[in-house]
């Protein structure tokens, strides 16, 4: 078994009998017993990657188990393994192909080689330098070069795909993902919602998996490596395949003013709408090797910043394409006490000698005391004042505010009467007097029917400002229980379970069925188990046993009831009007045939829901559908069925609504 933790028991490979290897694999024993599981590395849209041990040799791989969704699907899975199969054991020093391929109890998993360097879209937060982005296309063109030139197609190239080794080579992952969704009928884009921004126009038309359709993903990832964004952006899927088809992409430049030249003209060609003016793989390579790669600089994408390091104080700020500022001088000296300038050039002449101090002059204490107290006085009756003033400032601010405010308050009003009227109505009233009603929750009640209001704050009655919000409760009506199930129940008796549960009986339909007997229920609406509530009608389809072996005489006609089906056309038992079968003979290589033809008039039953209505023709040409469409209860049909056979011989025509058959005539 795979040693793996309780949360990863689920999607990974384990015991089953189902196992098997790919073209690469090591042979049929299970994956249990070879691999440990070391950690789990990540989980995606489709996959779940572990990191394992192959027990016999101790080498480390990746193995990627289809989650449990996709493993449910009807043909994903099966589409996936033929895929993986076709994949397996490709050997190319820039991509990364399937090793081993199985499944082990239902789950569809594969092996590759464990790839630490992390994936292009994670080293695309920063800005690549010119080298770097030449070596990421390099080494995409040359594994794309190497699978076109084997009639293989990527399908699904994008830079979450582009994963780097230990070493840093570029390896090109998940081929042939694209191709296992198109087996399955499924589209890529709604899975795999950035699919979007990498799908070729012609992809979007239904075409098929062709090369070019990579070289236009290899082009939509260079433009983003190089503005820094993709070319087509949208809210949907839809709206950006719209746009690859008809929109022109902005240059590059146009984003990024440092993007080079020669790289923007290779991303615009590889975005062309037609296929055919696009470079191919091998071709792409050869032009990647005649740029010159000697500058490294960065390509900084709008949005992005190069943060620069703080320069040392004696280091001189070197502006972009300006020369070397030199350092400011201070324009203030400091005087010091021996009289010379702080920071003034050494040549500078030094401050003149200042004067000898005077004598001091002596006064009296008693001077000194007065005139200290006189100063302190006035200091504090002048804080005192200034105290004063600075309160009586900010009082008249504080009060002319205040009364402004109270000035600008709504008048005060009363609340009226709202609750128990309709959600409409009670707006109207509450903005006669200039309220405005706020629903504060909603909630069942089935006294109230649906949209009443059933309580608020304020309530009825209060004075309050005008302008003011009235929170209300409204009620969504009565509670929705589940439909029950009627399914071949008698008709009194689903009479009594309706009566019994207060609930309400709606219009009863009949119509032939094959296996429910005659008076049992064989359809309802709404469907059991579906929500509904008590005081919607119920209809219930009522079967009529199985459909009447005899053939009326008259043709397109059925026996005339509530239940009728089929009805006869006015046109054809007018007075006058032809026989409601023509026969024009008719040669051919056995003799000669007989053309006939006749209306048949359907009716879809009332009360029931949309059902398919279907004409199957059998004659001299074979057997076929001649109408088929999905119609809505009530809905009426006429359609002229034409036969051709040999003279003596019958055709058969047979009318189905639904899955019942309704009509069965020979003619």
């Amino acid at each position: 078994m795979l040693a793996m933790g309780r949360n990863d028991r689920s999607d990974a490979p384990g015991r089953g009998k189902n196992g098997r290897s790919g073209a690469a694999g090591t042979g049929s024993r299970r994956a249990g017993s070879r691999f440990e599981v070391l950690s789990r590395a990540g989980e995606g849209t489709l996959w779940i990657v572990y990191r394992v041990r192959e027990r016999a040799t101790g080498q480390i791989w990746a193995l990627k188990a289809l989650k449990g969704a996709f493993n449910r699907h009807p043909r994903f899975p099966a589409a996936m393994l033929a895929s993986c199969e076709k994949w397996c054991g490709l050997d190319h020093p820039n991509l990364c192909a399937p090793r081993e391929v199985g499944q082990e109890d239902g789950t569809l998993f594969f092996t590759s080689e464990w790839l630490p360097g992390g994936s292009l879209e994670t080293r695309m937060a920063r800005p690549l330098t010119r080298d770097e982005i030449l070596k990421v296309l390099g080494s995409s063109a040359a594994a794309l070069s190497w699978l076109h030139e084997r009639g293989l197609t990527h399908g699904d190239l994008r830079p979450r795909q582009l994963l780097f080794d230990a070493a840093g080579a570029l390896k090109l992952c998940d081929a042939g993902i694209a191709e296992a969704f198109a087996a399955a009928s499924l589209a890529l884009a709604d899975v795999q919602p950035d699919a979007a921004w990498y799908l070729a126009p012609e992809r979007t038309q239904g075409a098929s998996l062709a090369p070019p359709a990579d070289l236009y993903a290899l082009g939509v990832v260079l433009y983003r490596l190089l503005a820094g964004r993709v070319p087509f952006d949208g809210p949907s899927p839809l709206s950006i395949a719209l746009r690859h088809r008809s929109d022109t992409p902005l240059p590059p430049s146009h984003f990024n003013p440092r993007c080079p030249s020669n790289l923007e003209a290779v991303a615009l060609q590889l975005l062309e709408k037609d296929p055919a003016r696009r470079m191919s793989a091998v071709t792409l390579v050869e032009k990647l090797q005649a740029l010159d790669s000697a500058s490294g600089a960065a390509i900084i994408a709008p949005g992005s910043s190069a943060s620069s390091a703080p320069l040392p104080a004696s280091s001189p700020v070197v502006a972009q394409g300006e020369d070397t500022a030199a350092p400011r001088r201070a324009v203030s000296p400091i005087v010091a006490g021996s009289g010379a300038v702080v920071g003034a050039p050494v040549a500078a002449t030094t401050a003149p000698t200042l004067a000898a101090p005077q004598a001091d002059i002596v006064l009296d204490r008693k001077v000194l005391r007065r005139r200290h107290k006189r100063r302190e006085f006035w200091g504090a009756f002048g804080a005192l004042c200034f105290f004063l003033l600075a309160v009586g400032a900010f009082g008249g601010m504080f009060y002319g505010a205040y009364y402004e405010w109270v000035r600008a308050l709504p008048r005060e009003v009363r609340v009226p009467s709202y609750v128990g009227l309709g959600k409409d109505e009670a707006i109207r009233q509450l903005s006669k007097v200039g309220l405005t009603l706020r629903v504060g929750r909603e909630t069942y009640n089935a006294k109230k029917p649906e949209g009443t209001v059933i309580s608020g704050v304020p309530e009825s009655g209060r004075l309050v400002r005008a302008r003011r919000e009235v929170t209300v409760t409204i009620s969504q009506g009565e509670a929705p229980v589940q439909m029950y199930d009627f399914s071949e129940l008698p008709l009194d008796k689903a009479r009594q379970i309706i009566s019994q549960h207060a609930m309400r009986l709606g219009p009863i339909a009949q119509i032939f069925h094959d296996t429910v007997p005659a008076g049992s229920i064989c359809g309802q609406y709404p469907e059991a188990g579906t929500p509904f509530r008590r005081s919607e009608p119920i209809t219930l389809i009522v079967s009529r046993g199985k459909q009447p072996t005899e053939i009326d005489a008259t043709k397109g006609e059925f026996p005339p009831d509530a239940g009728s089906l089929l009805a006869p056309d006015p046109a054809l038992s007018a007075p006058g009007a032809p026989a409601p079968f023509e026969e024009t003979p008719r040669g051919n290589s056995s003799g000669a045939s007989v053309n006939r033809s006749a209306r048949f008039r359907v009716q879809v039953p009332r009360g029931g829901g949309p059902q398919i209505v279907r004409i199957v023709v059998r004659d001299d040409d074979g057997e076929r559908i001649v109408y088929s469409q999905t119609q809505p209860p009530g809905a009426k049909i006429s359609k002229r069925v034409r036969v051709r056979h040999a003279p003596g011989a019958k055709s058969l025509v047979r009318v189905y609504v639904g899955d019942s058959l309704i009509k069965s005539e020979e003619f």
